[in-house]
Protein backbone atom coordinates (compact mmCIF):
# COMPACT_ATOMS: atom_id res chain seq x y z
CA UNK A 1 0.00 0.00 0.00
CA UNK A 2 1.02 3.58 -0.43
CA UNK A 3 0.66 7.11 0.94
CA UNK A 4 -0.21 9.56 -1.97
CA UNK A 5 0.50 13.10 -1.55
CA UNK A 6 -1.63 15.51 -3.74
CA UNK A 7 0.19 18.92 -4.27
CA UNK A 8 3.99 18.37 -4.33
CA UNK A 9 5.15 22.18 -3.65
CA UNK A 10 6.89 22.98 -0.65
CA UNK A 11 4.26 21.28 1.78
CA UNK A 12 3.78 18.42 -0.05
CA UNK A 13 7.44 17.46 -0.31
CA UNK A 14 7.86 18.00 3.38
CA UNK A 15 5.30 14.97 3.74
CA UNK A 16 6.77 13.06 0.75
CA UNK A 17 10.12 12.96 2.46
CA UNK A 18 8.99 12.53 6.01
CA UNK A 19 7.25 8.93 4.87
CA UNK A 20 9.99 8.04 2.08
CA UNK A 21 12.78 8.04 5.01
CA UNK A 22 10.53 6.00 7.22
CA UNK A 23 10.95 3.43 4.28
CA UNK A 24 6.80 3.88 2.98
CA UNK A 25 6.09 3.87 -0.76
CA UNK A 26 5.06 7.68 -1.70
CA UNK A 27 2.74 8.75 -4.76
CA UNK A 28 3.07 11.96 -5.62
CA UNK A 29 0.36 13.62 -7.45
CA UNK A 30 0.37 16.95 -8.95
CA UNK A 31 -1.41 19.11 -12.24
CA UNK A 32 1.95 20.26 -13.27
CA UNK A 33 2.04 17.81 -16.22
CA UNK A 34 5.74 18.89 -16.65
CA UNK A 35 7.15 18.21 -12.80
CA UNK A 36 10.59 17.42 -13.06
CA UNK A 37 11.40 14.26 -10.73
CA UNK A 38 14.85 15.92 -9.76
CA UNK A 39 12.70 18.23 -7.75
CA UNK A 40 11.16 15.91 -5.39
CA UNK A 41 14.44 14.84 -4.68
CA UNK A 42 13.45 11.31 -4.53
CA UNK A 43 10.80 11.36 -1.86
CA UNK A 44 8.40 10.09 -4.31
CA UNK A 45 8.26 6.18 -5.69
CA UNK A 46 6.00 7.16 -8.72
CA UNK A 47 4.58 10.31 -9.52
CA UNK A 48 0.89 11.12 -11.03
CA UNK A 49 0.80 13.98 -13.47
CA UNK A 50 -1.22 16.56 -15.23
CA UNK A 51 -4.66 14.98 -14.38
CA UNK A 52 -3.37 11.04 -13.88
CA UNK A 53 -4.31 9.52 -10.79
CA UNK A 54 -3.54 6.46 -9.17
CA UNK A 55 -5.39 3.49 -8.52
CA UNK A 56 -6.88 4.51 -4.36
CA UNK A 57 -7.60 1.01 -3.63
CA UNK A 58 -3.70 0.82 -3.26
CA UNK A 59 -3.71 3.63 -1.27
CA UNK A 60 -3.61 4.01 3.01
CA UNK A 61 -3.52 7.53 3.60
CA UNK A 62 -3.64 10.65 1.57
CA UNK A 63 -2.88 14.04 2.23
CA UNK A 64 -3.92 17.24 0.40
CA UNK A 65 -1.33 20.14 0.57
CA UNK A 66 -2.95 23.54 1.59
CA UNK A 67 -2.61 25.01 -1.65
CA UNK A 68 -4.82 22.83 -3.45
CA UNK A 69 -8.60 22.79 -2.97
CA UNK A 70 -10.44 19.95 -1.75
CA UNK A 71 -12.47 19.78 -4.62
CA UNK A 72 -9.45 18.67 -6.58
CA UNK A 73 -10.15 15.10 -8.61
CA UNK A 74 -7.90 13.65 -6.58
CA UNK A 75 -9.24 14.39 -3.71
CA UNK A 76 -12.45 13.35 -4.17
CA UNK A 77 -11.53 10.14 -5.76
CA UNK A 78 -9.93 9.78 -2.70
CA UNK A 79 -13.05 10.44 -0.15
CA UNK A 80 -15.01 8.28 -2.36
CA UNK A 81 -12.70 5.60 -1.16
CA UNK A 82 -13.05 5.87 2.30
CA UNK A 83 -9.72 7.67 2.54
CA UNK A 84 -9.19 10.82 4.93
CA UNK A 85 -7.80 14.09 3.15
CA UNK A 86 -4.89 14.75 5.96
CA UNK A 87 -2.85 17.47 6.32
CA UNK A 88 0.59 18.25 6.98
CA UNK A 89 0.01 20.55 10.02
CA UNK A 90 -1.83 18.15 12.19
CA UNK A 91 0.76 15.37 11.25
CA UNK A 92 3.95 17.51 12.37
CA UNK A 93 1.62 18.33 15.42
CA UNK A 94 1.50 14.52 16.25
CA UNK A 95 5.05 14.70 15.72
CA UNK A 96 6.55 17.60 17.99
CA UNK A 97 7.78 17.11 21.61
CA UNK A 98 8.13 21.01 22.48
CA UNK A 99 5.26 23.58 22.77
CA UNK A 100 3.38 25.15 19.72
CA UNK A 101 2.18 28.78 19.41
CA UNK A 102 0.03 29.12 16.50
CA UNK A 103 -0.91 32.35 14.71
CA UNK A 104 -3.48 32.96 12.24
CA UNK A 105 -5.40 35.44 10.61
CA UNK A 106 -6.10 37.21 7.51
CA UNK A 107 -4.00 39.82 7.67
CA UNK A 108 -0.24 40.18 9.51
CA UNK A 109 0.59 36.35 10.30
CA UNK A 110 3.99 36.44 9.07
CA UNK A 111 4.97 39.84 10.53
CA UNK A 112 3.82 38.41 13.82
CA UNK A 113 5.37 35.06 13.39
CA UNK A 114 8.49 36.34 12.86
CA UNK A 115 8.53 39.02 15.42
CA UNK A 116 7.63 36.20 17.73
CA UNK A 117 10.64 34.34 16.85
CA UNK A 118 12.66 37.00 17.09
CA UNK A 119 11.31 37.52 20.63
CA UNK A 120 11.87 33.50 21.62
CA UNK A 121 15.27 33.42 20.35
CA UNK A 122 15.89 37.01 22.13
CA UNK A 123 14.50 34.82 25.47
CA UNK A 124 17.45 32.17 24.53
CA UNK A 125 14.41 29.46 23.79
CA UNK A 126 15.56 26.50 21.32
CA UNK A 127 12.73 27.71 18.80
CA UNK A 128 11.63 26.80 15.24
CA UNK A 129 9.89 29.36 13.32
CA UNK A 130 8.14 28.75 10.18
CA UNK A 131 4.73 26.91 8.88
CA UNK A 132 2.87 28.62 6.32
CA UNK A 133 5.27 31.16 6.29
CA UNK A 134 9.04 29.92 5.38
CA UNK A 135 9.90 25.96 6.57
CA UNK A 136 7.13 23.46 6.83
CA UNK A 137 6.20 22.78 10.09
CA UNK A 138 6.90 18.84 10.22
CA UNK A 139 10.72 20.24 8.06
CA UNK A 140 10.61 21.76 11.83
CA UNK A 141 10.09 18.85 13.88
CA UNK A 142 11.70 16.19 12.03
CA UNK A 143 15.08 18.70 12.46
CA UNK A 144 18.38 17.73 14.32
CA UNK A 145 18.33 20.59 16.30
CA UNK A 146 15.67 19.39 18.66
CA UNK A 147 13.39 22.69 18.69
CA UNK A 148 12.00 22.89 22.39
CA UNK A 149 9.51 25.01 21.24
CA UNK A 150 8.04 25.98 17.72
CA UNK A 151 6.24 29.41 16.47
CA UNK A 152 4.22 28.41 13.59
CA UNK A 153 1.79 30.62 11.04
CA UNK A 154 -1.03 28.62 9.69
CA UNK A 155 -3.76 28.96 7.18
CA UNK A 156 -7.03 28.39 6.67
CA UNK A 157 -6.45 26.23 4.26
CA UNK A 158 -3.80 23.89 6.56
CA UNK A 159 -6.20 24.47 9.71
CA UNK A 160 -9.50 22.57 7.36
CA UNK A 161 -7.67 19.15 7.90
CA UNK A 162 -6.70 19.10 11.83
CA UNK A 163 -8.23 16.76 14.17
CA UNK A 164 -6.28 17.33 17.04
CA UNK A 165 -4.19 20.32 16.75
CA UNK A 166 -3.42 21.89 19.93
CA UNK A 167 -0.82 24.53 20.28
CA UNK A 168 -0.48 26.11 23.84
CA UNK A 169 -0.97 29.38 22.61
CA UNK A 170 -3.08 29.89 19.59
CA UNK A 171 -3.48 33.29 18.02
CA UNK A 172 -6.47 34.78 15.62
CA UNK A 173 -5.09 38.05 14.15
CA UNK A 174 -8.13 39.32 12.38
CA UNK A 175 -10.60 38.12 10.09
CA UNK A 176 -11.70 40.21 6.78
CA UNK A 177 -13.36 38.91 3.45
CA UNK A 178 -10.54 36.31 1.60
CA UNK A 179 -10.26 33.77 -0.22
CA UNK A 180 -13.83 33.54 -1.15
CA UNK A 181 -12.38 32.02 -4.80
CA UNK A 182 -12.03 29.06 -2.52
CA UNK A 183 -14.64 29.00 0.17
CA UNK A 184 -18.31 29.18 -0.33
CA UNK A 185 -19.32 32.01 1.94
CA UNK A 186 -17.19 34.23 4.33
CA UNK A 187 -19.19 31.98 7.23
CA UNK A 188 -17.33 29.07 5.58
CA UNK A 189 -14.04 31.03 5.37
CA UNK A 190 -14.31 32.42 9.50
CA UNK A 191 -15.45 28.88 10.45
CA UNK A 192 -11.81 27.49 8.81
CA UNK A 193 -10.05 30.07 11.03
CA UNK A 194 -12.12 29.27 14.09
CA UNK A 195 -10.57 25.77 14.21
CA UNK A 196 -7.45 27.02 15.67
CA UNK A 197 -8.68 26.99 19.08
CA UNK A 198 -11.54 23.99 17.99
CA UNK A 199 -9.18 21.23 19.82
CA UNK A 200 -7.89 23.85 23.21
CA UNK A 201 -8.32 23.16 26.75
CA UNK A 202 -8.34 25.40 29.78
CA UNK A 203 -4.52 24.87 30.18
CA UNK A 204 -4.27 26.77 26.42
CA UNK A 205 -4.32 30.17 25.88
CA UNK A 206 -6.59 31.88 23.15
CA UNK A 207 -5.62 34.89 21.85
CA UNK A 208 -7.32 37.68 19.80
CA UNK A 209 -8.36 41.03 18.30
CA UNK A 210 -11.06 42.04 20.62
CA UNK A 211 -11.84 44.96 18.79
CA UNK A 212 -12.85 42.56 15.90
CA UNK A 213 -16.05 41.24 15.62
CA UNK A 214 -15.43 37.99 13.67
CA UNK A 215 -12.66 37.35 16.15
CA UNK A 216 -14.77 37.54 18.98
CA UNK A 217 -17.48 35.30 16.83
CA UNK A 218 -14.52 33.07 16.13
CA UNK A 219 -13.52 32.66 19.83
CA UNK A 220 -16.96 32.22 21.40
CA UNK A 221 -16.82 28.15 22.17
CA UNK A 222 -13.55 28.00 22.63
CA UNK A 223 -12.16 26.31 26.17
CA UNK A 224 -8.78 27.79 26.28
CA UNK A 225 -8.10 30.86 28.83
CA UNK A 226 -8.46 33.86 26.59
CA UNK A 227 -6.00 36.51 26.56
CA UNK A 228 -7.09 39.34 24.19
CA UNK A 229 -5.46 42.38 22.46
CA UNK A 230 -6.89 45.78 21.71
CA UNK A 231 -5.40 48.82 20.61
CA UNK A 232 -8.48 51.12 21.28
CA UNK A 233 -9.70 49.90 24.61
CA UNK A 234 -8.38 48.43 28.12
CA UNK A 235 -8.52 44.73 28.28
CA UNK A 236 -7.38 41.92 30.11
CA UNK A 237 -5.11 41.03 28.25
CA UNK A 238 -2.40 43.23 26.02
CA UNK A 239 -3.39 46.95 24.54
CA UNK A 240 -2.05 49.97 23.47
CA UNK A 241 -2.17 52.72 25.60
CA UNK A 242 -0.34 56.16 25.52
CA UNK A 243 2.31 55.05 23.08
CA UNK A 244 3.35 51.65 24.94
CA UNK A 245 1.64 48.25 25.10
CA UNK A 246 0.09 47.18 28.45
CA UNK A 247 -0.21 43.91 29.54
CA UNK A 248 -2.64 43.02 32.29
CA UNK A 249 -4.39 39.82 32.08
CA UNK A 250 -6.35 40.17 35.43
CA UNK A 251 -7.17 43.75 35.17
CA UNK A 252 -4.07 45.15 36.80
CA UNK A 253 -1.16 46.37 34.65
CA UNK A 254 1.73 43.60 35.01
CA UNK A 255 3.98 44.55 31.76
CA UNK A 256 4.71 47.73 29.97
CA UNK A 257 6.33 47.89 26.75
CA UNK A 258 7.96 51.08 24.75
CA UNK A 259 7.37 51.99 21.48
CA UNK A 260 9.33 54.69 21.25
CA UNK A 261 12.23 52.94 19.09
CA UNK A 262 9.52 50.28 17.25
CA UNK A 263 10.35 50.55 13.61
CA UNK A 264 7.17 48.61 12.65
CA UNK A 265 4.74 51.52 10.61
CA UNK A 266 1.07 51.34 11.07
CA UNK A 267 -2.15 50.59 13.00
CA UNK A 268 -1.72 47.25 11.24
CA UNK A 269 1.74 46.69 13.17
CA UNK A 270 0.31 47.80 16.15
CA UNK A 271 -2.42 45.06 16.39
CA UNK A 272 0.50 43.05 15.12
CA UNK A 273 2.57 44.12 18.92
CA UNK A 274 0.09 43.86 20.57
CA UNK A 275 -1.11 39.85 19.63
CA UNK A 276 2.68 39.36 19.95
CA UNK A 277 3.19 40.30 22.99
CA UNK A 278 0.28 38.80 24.56
CA UNK A 279 1.24 35.38 22.77
CA UNK A 280 4.47 35.80 24.84
CA UNK A 281 3.35 36.79 28.31
CA UNK A 282 0.51 34.36 28.32
CA UNK A 283 3.51 32.07 27.50
CA UNK A 284 5.49 33.07 30.60
CA UNK A 285 8.33 35.02 28.28
CA UNK A 286 9.98 37.96 30.79
CA UNK A 287 9.70 41.45 29.71
CA UNK A 288 13.49 41.78 28.98
CA UNK A 289 13.84 40.10 25.70
CA UNK A 290 10.24 41.50 24.43
CA UNK A 291 11.22 44.75 24.85
CA UNK A 292 14.80 44.03 22.94
CA UNK A 293 13.16 42.72 20.25
CA UNK A 294 10.47 45.86 19.77
CA UNK A 295 13.24 47.86 19.56
CA UNK A 296 15.55 46.24 16.98
CA UNK A 297 13.17 44.13 14.65
CA UNK A 298 12.82 45.58 10.95
CA UNK A 299 9.72 44.22 9.72
CA UNK A 300 8.93 41.72 6.92
CA UNK A 301 9.77 43.03 3.07
CA UNK A 302 6.80 43.59 1.17
CA UNK A 303 4.70 44.87 3.93
CA UNK A 304 4.16 48.31 4.36
CA UNK A 305 8.22 48.53 3.18
CA UNK A 306 10.08 51.63 2.18
CA UNK A 307 11.40 51.90 -1.24
CA UNK A 308 12.74 55.08 -1.80
CA UNK A 309 11.62 58.88 -1.86
CA UNK A 310 12.00 60.54 -5.07
CA UNK A 311 11.17 63.99 -5.75
CA UNK A 312 9.85 64.63 -1.63
CA UNK A 313 7.40 61.94 -3.08
CA UNK A 314 7.77 58.21 -0.85
CA UNK A 315 7.10 54.87 -2.51
CA UNK A 316 6.00 52.19 -0.50
CA UNK A 317 6.02 48.56 -1.37
CA UNK A 318 2.79 46.53 -0.05
CA UNK A 319 2.53 43.70 -2.38
CA UNK A 320 1.85 41.39 0.59
CA UNK A 321 -1.50 43.36 0.97
CA UNK A 322 -4.12 40.84 -1.43
CA UNK A 323 -6.93 41.63 0.09
CA UNK A 324 -9.47 44.46 1.02
CA UNK A 325 -9.22 44.31 4.78
CA UNK A 326 -4.89 44.55 4.10
CA UNK A 327 -4.88 47.52 1.67
CA UNK A 328 -7.78 49.48 4.07
CA UNK A 329 -4.87 48.92 7.03
CA UNK A 330 -2.12 50.07 4.48
CA UNK A 331 -4.13 53.58 2.97
CA UNK A 332 -5.10 54.16 7.41
CA UNK A 333 -1.18 54.25 8.01
CA UNK A 334 -0.92 57.57 5.84
CA UNK A 335 -2.36 60.76 5.49
CA UNK A 336 -3.91 61.90 2.39
CA UNK A 337 -2.12 62.71 -1.26
CA UNK A 338 -1.71 58.71 -1.62
CA UNK A 339 -1.81 57.33 -5.35
CA UNK A 340 -2.64 53.85 -4.58
CA UNK A 341 -1.77 50.73 -7.24
CA UNK A 342 -4.19 48.13 -7.26
CA UNK A 343 -5.03 45.33 -8.69
CA UNK A 344 -4.13 41.60 -10.05
CA UNK A 345 -6.27 38.14 -9.32
CA UNK A 346 -9.56 38.76 -8.14
CA UNK A 347 -9.77 36.73 -5.44
CA UNK A 348 -13.82 36.74 -4.93
CA UNK A 349 -13.76 39.49 -2.51
CA UNK A 350 -15.79 42.77 -2.06
CA UNK A 351 -13.98 46.33 -3.34
CA UNK A 352 -16.39 48.41 -2.18
CA UNK A 353 -15.06 48.72 1.25
CA UNK A 354 -12.29 50.52 0.13
CA UNK A 355 -14.30 53.33 -1.35
CA UNK A 356 -14.75 55.82 1.04
CA UNK A 357 -11.21 55.36 2.72
CA UNK A 358 -10.30 56.00 -1.15
CA UNK A 359 -12.35 59.04 -1.52
CA UNK A 360 -10.57 60.55 1.74
CA UNK A 361 -7.01 59.40 1.34
CA UNK A 362 -6.18 59.34 -2.26
CA UNK A 363 -5.55 61.83 -5.24
CA UNK A 364 -6.01 58.97 -7.85
CA UNK A 365 -6.00 55.19 -8.15
CA UNK A 366 -3.73 53.25 -10.84
CA UNK A 367 -5.37 49.90 -11.66
CA UNK A 368 -3.70 47.16 -13.35
CA UNK A 369 -4.38 43.41 -13.88
CA UNK A 370 -7.14 41.17 -14.45
CA UNK A 371 -9.54 42.86 -11.62
CA UNK A 372 -9.14 45.96 -12.99
CA UNK A 373 -12.81 46.54 -14.39
CA UNK A 374 -14.25 45.06 -11.07
CA UNK A 375 -12.17 47.44 -9.06
CA UNK A 376 -13.27 50.35 -11.31
CA UNK A 377 -16.84 49.95 -11.56
CA UNK A 378 -16.77 49.35 -6.87
CA UNK A 379 -14.45 52.80 -6.77
CA UNK A 380 -16.23 54.72 -9.44
CA UNK A 381 -16.83 58.27 -8.33
CA UNK A 382 -14.22 58.03 -5.07
CA UNK A 383 -10.93 59.28 -7.30
CA UNK A 384 -9.23 59.65 -10.25
CA UNK A 385 -8.84 55.80 -11.85
CA UNK A 386 -6.21 55.70 -14.10
CA UNK A 387 -5.64 51.85 -16.16
CA UNK A 388 -2.16 50.97 -17.03
CA UNK A 389 -1.08 47.20 -18.57
CA UNK A 390 2.28 46.67 -16.72
CA UNK A 391 4.07 47.42 -13.01
CA UNK A 392 6.42 49.88 -15.55
CA UNK A 393 3.75 51.77 -16.60
CA UNK A 394 2.26 51.68 -13.28
CA UNK A 395 5.05 53.52 -11.67
CA UNK A 396 5.60 56.19 -13.96
CA UNK A 397 2.13 57.18 -14.20
CA UNK A 398 1.89 57.17 -10.54
CA UNK A 399 5.00 59.44 -10.60
CA UNK A 400 3.30 61.94 -12.49
CA UNK A 401 0.14 61.66 -10.25
CA UNK A 402 1.92 62.21 -7.21
CA UNK A 403 3.00 65.59 -5.54
CA UNK A 404 5.39 66.52 -2.73
CA UNK A 405 4.63 65.30 0.73
CA UNK A 406 2.45 62.61 -0.67
CA UNK A 407 3.09 58.69 -0.91
CA UNK A 408 2.95 56.31 -4.18
CA UNK A 409 1.69 53.39 -2.21
CA UNK A 410 1.55 49.10 -4.18
CA UNK A 411 -1.21 47.42 -2.06
CA UNK A 412 -3.03 45.85 -4.63
CA UNK A 413 -6.31 44.10 -2.97
CA UNK A 414 -5.56 41.10 -5.17
CA UNK A 415 -3.41 37.88 -5.47
CA UNK A 416 -0.13 38.07 -8.26
CA UNK A 417 -0.51 35.53 -10.08
CA UNK A 418 -1.96 37.05 -13.60
CA UNK A 419 1.06 38.97 -13.82
CA UNK A 420 3.53 37.85 -11.46
CA UNK A 421 5.04 34.42 -10.15
CA UNK A 422 3.85 35.36 -6.92
CA UNK A 423 3.77 38.74 -4.70
CA UNK A 424 7.48 38.77 -3.54
CA UNK A 425 7.94 39.09 -7.60
CA UNK A 426 5.39 41.87 -8.21
CA UNK A 427 6.73 43.64 -5.09
CA UNK A 428 10.35 43.02 -6.37
CA UNK A 429 9.16 44.22 -9.66
CA UNK A 430 7.90 47.48 -8.23
CA UNK A 431 11.07 47.90 -6.60
CA UNK A 432 13.29 47.60 -9.67
CA UNK A 433 10.77 50.37 -11.39
CA UNK A 434 11.07 52.40 -8.67
CA UNK A 435 15.01 52.80 -8.64
CA UNK A 436 14.83 53.36 -12.45
CA UNK A 437 13.18 56.42 -11.50
CA UNK A 438 15.37 56.89 -9.31
CA UNK A 439 18.33 56.49 -11.23
CA UNK A 440 17.12 58.82 -13.97
CA UNK A 441 16.66 61.56 -11.49
CA UNK A 442 20.44 61.41 -10.62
Amino acid sequence: MAIAVLGLGKTGLSVARHFSALGETVWGVDDNAALDREKTGGACAELFLGGRLPDFARVSRFFISPGVDPRHPAAQAALARGLKLEGELELAFTLAQGRVIAVTGTNGKSTTVSLLGAIYQAAGENVGVGGNLGTPFLDLVRNPKNFSCYVVEVSSYQLETVATFRPKVAALLNVTDDHLDRYPNFQAYLAAKARIFAFQTEEDFAVYDDDDLYCLEAVEGAKARRAPFSTAKKVRGAYLHEGKILWAPGGRVESQFSLERCKLVGLHNLENIACAVACAKADGLADAPIQQTLDSFQGLPHRIEWVAEIDGVNYYDDSKGTNVGAVVMSLASFDQDVVLILGGKDKGGDYAPLKPLVKHKTRAVILMGEAADKIAAALQGSAELVRVASMREAVRKARELAVPGGVVLLSPACSSFDMFKDYHDRGEQFKKCVRELQGENK
